[in-house]
């Protein structure tokens, strides 16, 4: 039983555990003991989160199969033609400005890990209005096609 919570079993029940590695680092030459934790998933917890995550990676380009084939037969070449223009500029639009979300998140985390609440509320101001202006930007080009 030791042995079992030394490893972060806890009981076989499977999952994720925190399980303490001693270690010694030397501070000035003298030995310290420091315990460093590491997360040891197992196969379940791991196939938990990527099947899910490798299915919503597969369900976008399927769908769009889907739809070119739907609108290929019913539509015909102009639908399919105005479709795939709109579909791939939609596409090349998130993906540009899915940098925002990071780039704010990461502001927004550095400046409540601070505490600064000017900072903060500078990043939420400008994190908005770059959004207003690239969402703008955005749907003048889809207009224009």
């Amino acid at each position: 039983e030791e042995r079992d919570e030394r490893e972060g079993n806890e009981g076989g029940r499977g999952g994720e555990s925190l399980a303490p590695s001693p270690s010694t680092s030397s501070m000035s030459g003298s030995p310290v003991m420091v315990l460093e934790y590491r997360l040891r998933p197992t196969w379940r917890a791991i196939f938990g989160v990527a099947l899910p995550s490798s299915s919503m990676n597969v369900a976008p380009p399927l769908l769009t199969t889907g739809q070119s084939a739907l609108l290929g037969h019913s539509g015909g070449a102009i639908a399919l033609a105005s479709y795939g223009s709109v579909s791939t500029a939609i596409s090349l639009a998130a993906r540009v400005s899915s940098f925002l979300c990071d780039a704010s998140s990461a502001k927004v985390g550095t400046a409540i890990g601070e505490r600064n609440w000017a900072k903060l509320a500078d990043a939420i101001q400008t994190g908005i209005a770059y959004a207003m202006a690239l969402g703008l930007a955005t749907v003048m080009i889809l207009s224009a096609l």
